[in-house]
């Protein structure tokens, strides 16, 4: 599998990229190189933040590959929908959105999905 990370480990002041890239983690040296020159790999994958021309991008040059959201981004988004779905500025929307965060952090996306199905 490859991993592509738009910007590279240059980033916004190296960030997260750049961390999980000095300890070891996070994508390969040359995953992307290879599935740039059109090198075999059984998945790509875009981690990518909440821009719309990254997502067009990706889209228009790896049709097939997965496309994720940045967690940063992806909390945003989930406070978002908390103030839509309770009001912006109010304690069940803060509640929510925390409630919703822990469960991103955790691993627990089946707790995640069923809570914005129950209020969508």
């Amino acid at each position: 599998a490859a991993v592509g990370v738009p910007g590279g480990q240059r980033g916004a002041g190296g960030g997260a990229a750049a961390d999980a890239a000095r300890r070891g983690g996070g994508p390969k040296k040359g995953a992307l190189e290879s599935a740039l020159a059109g090198e075999a790999a059984s998945e790509l994958g875009w981690l990518i933040g909440d821009a719309a021309w990254i997502w067009n991008l990706a889209g228009e040059h790896f049709p097939d590959a997965i496309q994720i959201v940045d967690a940063f981004h992806a909390k945003e988004h989930l406070f978002e929908t908390a103030k839509a779905i309770h009001g912006p500025g109010s304690d069940l929307a803060d509640a929510w959105g925390r409630r919703r965060r822990r469960e991103l952090d955790g691993g627990r996306l089946d707790d995640l999905l069923a809570a914005l199905g129950a209020d969508a």
